[in-house]
């Protein structure tokens, strides 16, 4: 009987310590994705940026739809201008707001000062004072 009892015992307990280690390396994996995938947002947000900057320099138009950072096709997020065909105020908007949280970046022309802002200080992603 006691020859019995200890492979069971051991039989019942693994399963659960895999399982453990599974779901602990499945969040990991989860907040890194999500980290992965804002930043991915968070960069086409500057490159346009610098796009709409080099454009106006040059004396191009600088329409949200003249800026080729911003036609990014991204898995987890929509690029939005923030003021009408505008490319020098624009929004990352999360297509699941569970788990993801909206960035933007806006550049005063007059004083070239560039706000970045984010939506949820809890997540990760973004600063506690709701910047990136």
């Amino acid at each position: 009987m006691k020859r019995l009892l200890l492979p069971l015992l051991a039989a019942l307990a693994l399963p659960t310590a895999v399982n453990a280690d599974y779901d602990s390396t499945k969040a990991k994996y989860n907040s890194f994705m999500v980290d992965a995938n804002s930043s991915e947002a968070k960069m086409v947000l500057a490159s346009g940026i610098k796009e709409c900057l080099v454009r106006s320099a040059e004396g191009l138009t600088t329409g949200f739809s003249d800026v080729k950072a911003y036609k990014a096709k991204l898995k987890n997020f929509d690029i939005k201008p923030l003021s009408f065909n505008n490319c020098f105020s624009v929004i990352a908007i999360p297509r699941d707001i569970n788990q993801y949280t909206w960035y933007s970046i806006s550049i005063d022309k007059e004083t070239s000062e560039i706000t970045k802002q984010c939506g949820d200080a809890l997540k990760n992603t973004c600063e506690k004072d709701n910047t990136w």
